[in-house]
């Protein structure tokens, strides 16, 4: 994946309905995050509000604009990954669950992954007017995930208790049961006293 590819992906695109950003959008890389994620946030934001702009009306227009999108996320992230990750969990110190993390990317860098906004809205439309919008956070954790370390530590925060079971957790060990909505957990042979 580098800025050839990209660039031989694109002439094979209509974008004559695109705006400048994204038409004339070349994922170079300075090597300098700052000034990378200034460019590349921008460019992605120019996606994200075209796509928006049509709406679903123009399917075939929008996974252009995905794809395009999403080429530029892999090139941005195979140079940034570990530089993301290591800002939003200060470097592997603190442990940030996925359902987390996906938001928390957005802070460091906008418009890499979908904010808890646009999830939302996303969620709420019939299967065939979705975006498939989620997918920049598979993309996302794709690339944590294939770093070792990185892939380890996000493992380990994922074996950590969640927050809904940090909040139940004295119930639980009061009653030896819990209704979790879509789930119910109960303790075996369980004794009040």
């Amino acid at each position: 994946m580098d800025v050839k590819f990209y660039e031989k992906e694109v002439s094979k695109l209509d974008l004559d309905f695109a705006d400048k950003k994204v038409k004339n959008f070349s994922p170079n890389l300075s090597k300098i995050f700052f000034r990378d994620k200034v460019l590349f946030s921008a460019f992605w934001r120019s996606c994200t509000l075209s796509i928006q702009k049509l709406g679903n009306k123009n399917k075939l227009k929008i996974a252009d604009l995905n794809y395009i999108s999403t080429l530029s996320k892999k090139i941005f992230l195979i140079n940034y990954a570990d530089t993301i990750y290591n800002k939003v969990t200060k470097n592997r110190s603190k442990y940030i669950r996925i359902e987390d993390l996906v938001y928390e990317v957005n802070k460091i860098v906008p418009y890499l992954t979908p904010s808890k906004d646009e999830i939302k809205l996303e969620t709420q439309k019939p299967l065939s007017d979705k975006t498939a919008v989620e997918l920049d956070q598979g993309v996302f954790l794709s690339s944590i995930l294939s770093n070792k370390k990185n892939g380890k530590h996000l493992c380990e925060a994922m074996l950590k208790p969640s927050k809904l079971a940090l909040e139940n957790l004295e119930k639980f060990n009061s009653t030896g049961f819990i209704n979790l909505d879509k789930a119910t957990v109960k303790k075996r042979n369980f004794l009040l006293k």
